[in-house]
């Protein structure tokens, strides 16, 4: 490797993009190389001007060229166990270690350096340098500047993307969709799990679904032996939901995307998946809905039981047994126990012995209780 292209390649990469930051920074970097050997660029912004793209030619103006185009962004880095430091370049045993090395500011050195050579000479056609933001994300910087390049009076020749591919020309590439699912259910506190709607789990029925979607795509669908993977693709990349562990969640969202093949119809795919979303949703709605209870219960509540709405236990020496945990207050509910601080609970006590009786983890461990028939607003706090 050229020194030049080395050095390049240690300032590119020494750039954090991740595609969550913004990538100025190496945007104004590559301008200002390039105008050191009189080479001008059109910096086209995103609307938060925070993001870039970068277009610059050199040679003849009145020929289509050739345009080397590679995007700025990367995939993160944090949480991963790295050898070597990710936004740096480490040059090993003939190697260089780093995120973006080979996707792609590998392949941005490259073409920057030959941007720098091609100012020195007399070209047939112009050598084009294309630079954009937030490919990996859906390639969503690109689309500016192919609007503002729609203007040109001359479309290049042909690109070059400087993609990974083991140094092979690739002629094609897969569609992509991506596409976010809401999966709304109905809130309660987890003791109340099976009288609720858990959206999270609501989520995972969509998601078998997709899995079922992926198995019939890869035995029935179209196959093209020339991709390394011959057939479309659906894929979960995220999924968010839940507040706490004690309160079943009543949104969960997922995000996931489609490779298809050409001759994989995309729209006919997604009306199956809405299809049997539906059947999805269906399911749910049949499920016993919880109400949350304002009602009396059903049988007088002993005073002795009374106790204000804390996690609280006691344990015995004896066998087990259900006790009631001792009343810290000798005043009553109100009638209905609807809006006052105050629940009803059994607690399971267990034989413990003396030394783990003030350990939290012999509690969770040792002891279990079981919820009284009734319970009140406060119920919800524990």
């Amino acid at each position: 490797m050229k020194p030049r292209v080395l050095e390049i390649l240690k300032k590119l990469m020494a750039f954090d993009t991740v595609s969550s930051e913004s990538n100025m920074a190496l945007i104004e970097y590559v301008r200002d190389l390039l105008l050191t050997q009189g080479i001008e660029s059109l910096i086209v912004k995103d609307a938060s001007g925070k993001k870039a793209n970068l277009f610059a030619s050199t040679g003849p103006e009145v020929r289509p060229g050739v345009l080397l185009s590679g995007h700025t962004d990367v995939v993160p880095a944090a949480g991963q166990a790295w050898t070597f430091p990710p936004f740096a370049a480490t040059v090993q045993d003939g190697r260089i270690y780093g995120r973006g090395s080979c996707d792609m500011k590998g392949f941005i050195a490259l073409a920057i350096d030959a941007m720098l050579d091609a100012a020195h000479h007399t070209l047939n056609r112009p050598l084009q340098l294309a630079l954009s933001h937030d490919e990996e994300i859906g390639c969503v910087g690109v689309r500016r500047l192919l609007d503002v390049l729609h203007l040109a009076p001359m479309r290049p020749f042909l690109c070059v993307v400087g993609e990974p591919t083991n140094m092979q020309f690739v002629l094609g590439h897969k569609g992509k969709g991506s596409y976010r699912t809401y999966c709304r259910g109905l809130e309660a506190h987890s003791s109340l799990a099976p009288r609720s709607v858990n959206a999270i789990h609501v989520a995972c029925d969509f998601i078998a679904a997709l899995r079922e979607s992926q198995q019939q795509l890869q035995r029935h669908g179209a196959q093209d032996s020339d991709y390394d993977v011959p057939y479309s693709t659906v894929h979960v990349g995220q999924i968010v939901g839940g507040k706490a562990l004690n309160i079943v969640p009543n949104l969960c969202t997922l995000d996931f995307e489609v490779r298809n093949l050409p001759a994989d119809n995309l729209d006919q795919f997604l009306e199956q998946l809405r299809e049997r979303a539906e059947v999805i949703v269906q399911e749910a709605k049949n499920s016993p809905a919880w109400p949350p209870s304002r009602s009396k219960p059903s049988t007088p509540i002993p005073a002795s039981i009374r106790t204000p709405a804390l996690k609280r236990c006691v344990f015995s020496s004896s066998s087990p047994r259900l006790i009631p945990a001792r009343p810290r207050s000798r005043s009553a509910p109100k009638a209905g126990c609807s809006s006052s601080a105050w629940t009803c609970r059994w607690w399971c006590a267990g034989r413990v012995p003396s030394s783990r009786r003030t350990s939290p983890t012999s509690l969770s461990r040792s002891v279990r209780w079981t919820p009284a028939r009734h319970s009140c607003t406060a119920c919800s706090a524990l």
